[in-house]
């Protein structure tokens, strides 16, 4: 509640100095909020350049018995669309039953990490063992790999320098 205080007793500072002396405490006013305004502004522009480059690295997952051994049968598709080098990427499976929102949990909030550099432009693809439930979800007979709606979340990108 401090910083809320502070930021009354400041406001109620210019308004005072600028009844007082209005000519010199204007342009004051005036410069502080052109900078001010130019500062957030390129705060925000670089923000979203980031954030741009971020979702440009695509992380998929699919159950792919054809393409993987069964031991691990989920394939994972790393694509690098950014412009710039990605030297760590972590993400998280997500397995969902059909039709449900809840998330299965245990062994699939595992951190994946590919811990080497992936070029801009570049691609990578490798099998994956399959998480099994933890004993904290009923287990179902629906509940096989070709049954569950499998995705990504929590997906992080570090750049390379």
């Amino acid at each position: 509640m401090l910083g809320a205080r502070m930021w009354f007793l400041f406001v109620i500072l210019v308004i005072v100095l600028l009844l007082v002396f209005p000519r010199q405490v204007l342009p004051i006013l005036v410069a502080t909020a052109i900078l001010l305004g130019a500062g957030g502004g390129w705060y925000w522009w670089q923000h979203r350049q980031l954030q741009a480059e971020l979702d440009a690295v695509e992380v998929a997952v699919v159950y792919d018995p054809a393409e993987c051994p069964a031991e691990t049968p989920l394939l994972v598709t790393i694509v690098n669309g950014s412009t710039r080098n990605a030297s760590n990427i972590q993400w998280q499976f997500s397995a969902r039953r059909s039709g449900y929102r809840g998330e299965l949990t245990g062994g699939w909030t595992v951190i994946h990490v590919l811990d080497q550099v992936l070029p801009a432009g570049q691609q990578y693809r490798q099998c994956y063992v399959a998480p099994r439930p933890n004993e904290h979800v009923v287990r179902r007979d629906a509940d096989e790999l070709a049954n569950l709606t499998l995705s990504i979340r929590n997906k992080r990108v570090t750049f390379a320098e």
